[in-house]
């Protein structure tokens, strides 16, 4: 089988829910890894929804600080693991998306916020 990726790369928009990435395509011949849906929206909380590990953590509804630990240990392993696979040129990059999505979910944040103080 042949797997390959291919990374699609469209505006921008977002509409009713927060902002979402990562659409997953799969054909025999190709894996495709695609940021955004045909509709060019950005789908990361329909991945988060699917994800096993908010699956897990949710499952019973409560946010335990084991749980956030656990996960943010995942993270830092899953980091660690790219540190020693990729260049410093691809970590530039990993690093830019991360910070950059950061500011964006925080500013998305305070948003919210702003409105419901409104």
């Amino acid at each position: 089988m042949d797997f390959s990726v291919v990374f699609h790369f469209f505006p921008i928009r977002f509409e009713h829910s927060f902002f979402s990435f990562f659409v997953f395509s799969y054909s025999p011949l190709k894996f495709k890894i695609m940021f955004f849906n045909e509709e060019g929206i950005l789908n990361i909380d329909e991945m988060v929804v699917n994800n096993a590990s908010f699956k897990t953590i949710m499952e019973d509804g409560v946010i335990t600080e084991e749980e956030i630990k656990a996960q943010s240990d995942k993270v830092v392993a899953m980091l660690h693991d790219m540190e020693a696979k990729y260049n410093e040129e691809q970590l530039a990059e990993i690093k830019n998306l991360l910070v950059e999505s950061s500011v964006l979910y925080a500013v998305y944040n305070f948003h919210s916020i702003q409105n419901i103080n409104k």
